[in-house]
């Protein structure tokens, strides 16, 4: 299965669009935890955690908030198998679909295909040949989504969206195991044969190739750097080297 996640913190910068799960994605990547809160339930137990945005889980934890979540009064006793599912779940990043499918998809109704644009810029790239480090100026090229931006190259492409989601199975050896869904256009169509999706259940491809989207595709061949634009210094000294950034996939299930 394809790689799912993406990094939408480099996504929303580039686009300047709202996504209601990015504040989610951001706040989980943190991992921190609060104080503890208080609990007189007896036995194995999974509070209710809600977020911002609207999205919540089971955690089978104390804490005043987690990963983004704030905790609730609300729970649910869990047997010592759910209390395995659900350390499970937490580990994978993995929530309910059923609990949030108003939320998802008030957020697949914001997920509308649009149109980026490719540009061109110079970047400095250093580099060290014995003790001394030699810099030269090269072309590279990336995407927006401003039809404004300068140096575009005439190239475009369309961002499309599509959506997954997962069931838990134990396997021949007693572990859980993560089956994912096909990559499809509309999440409704998952309802009520998935159970799961992760906090990130989407990403954007271009449409014409099915490909996640690439945002820095390297030198143009036809480039030459000119002898002009090679500098020699010493070991010490220091540059500002220029990035492309955009959103980059993460890892998969």
């Amino acid at each position: 299965m394809k790689n799912f996640n993406l990094n939408l913190k480099k996504m929303v910068k580039l686009r300047g669009v709202p996504l209601a799960l990015a504040a989610t994605v951001l706040a989980t990547s943190l991992t921190g935890c609060g104080k503890k809160a208080e609990c007189n339930v007896e036995g194995d137990h999974a509070h209710l955690y809600t977020n911002e945005e609207g999205y919540e889980a089971y955690y089978n934890k104390e804490y005043l908030t987690y990963d983004g979540y704030e905790r609730q009064e609300e729970y649910i006793p869990l047997t010592e198998e759910e209390v395995s599912l659900y350390k499970f779940l937490d580990k994978k990043d993995l929530i309910s679909l059923d609990d949030n499918l108003d939320t998802i998809l008030a957020q697949q109704e914001q997920n509308q295909d649009y149109v980026e644009y490719r540009y061109s810029y110079r970047k400095t790239i250093r580099r060290k040949v014995g003790k001394v480090w030699t810099h030269r100026v090269v072309t590279r090229y990336s995407w927006t989504s401003d039809p404004n931006h300068e140096n575009l190259t005439g190239e475009t492409r369309l961002c499309h969206y599509l959506y997954q989601a997962c069931n838990v199975y134990k396997d021949e050896y007693g572990k859980y195991v993560v089956i994912p869904s096909e990559e499809v256009d509309d999440i409704s169509e998952l309802v009520g044969n998935y159970t799961y999706v992760k906090k990130v259940f989407y990403k954007v491809v271009n449409i014409e190739n099915n490909l996640e989207l690439d945002y820095e595709d390297g030198q143009d061949p036809k480039d030459e750097v000119s002898k002009s634009d090679t500098l020699e210094q010493g070991y010490t000294a220091k540059s500002n080297v220029v990035y492309a950034e955009g959103p980059k996939l993460i890892k998969s299930y």
